[in-house]
């Protein structure tokens, strides 16, 4: 897992904002969806926008150039659309709070090998998911690193990540 641990709590004080800003959200996307028409940008706005709306952090150029490729489609005369399914955007967590997840995890413990790669500088992961972490710390089969940099890490420095990477791949994993 690169930087992501999606286990956001909703506190439960903050159910009913939370709850209807996600419905909110989720109406407004459809009725999006319903006009069936992608904005079209031109390479450079594709690639502009593709930085500027990373919430987790920087994106270097090169990484947002690669990110790209694989994120548009040409629809004539030098113009591109997204290809994401908006629908990707939308997502509810489970409501509760981390007494709940630490609780789940007790009786349903995660079993197969986890490697879990954190930004030191994703101020989202290191401040909400601390309490998360010290209890999937102790866990033999799960390993957590935390490097240098922002969500994006994994693109804009992949030299930092690969050593950890490729230690967990070639780690022997019992008899499968």
């Amino acid at each position: 897992m690169l930087d992501t641990i999606h286990t956001f709590p909703v506190h439960a004080g903050q159910f009913q904002h939370y709850l209807r800003d996600r419905l909110d959200y989720s109406i407004a996307l459809h009725e999006k969806m319903q006009k069936k028409s992608k904005p079209v940008y031109t390479y450079s706005e594709a690639l502009q926008k593709l930085q500027d709306y990373r919430f987790n952090g920087y994106i270097s150029p090169e990484a947002a150039e690669a990110l790209l490729q694989r994120a548009i489609e040409p629809v004539g005369d030098d113009k591109y659309v997204f290809t994401m399914d908006q629908r990707m955007k939308l997502f509810i967590n489970p409501i509760h709070d981390f007494h709940y997840i630490i609780e789940t995890l007790k009786k349903a413990p995660v079993t197969c090998p986890v490697l879990i790669i954190l930004g030191r500088a994703s101020e989202l992961q290191q401040m909400y998911m601390k309490p998360f972490t010290k209890v999937l710390g102790k866990y033999k089969n799960i390993q957590i690193k935390h490097v240098e940099g922002h969500h994006d890490v994994h693109n804009n420095n992949p030299e930092i990540v690969t050593p950890y990477v490729t230690k967990f791949l070639l780690q022997k994993k019992g008899k499968l």
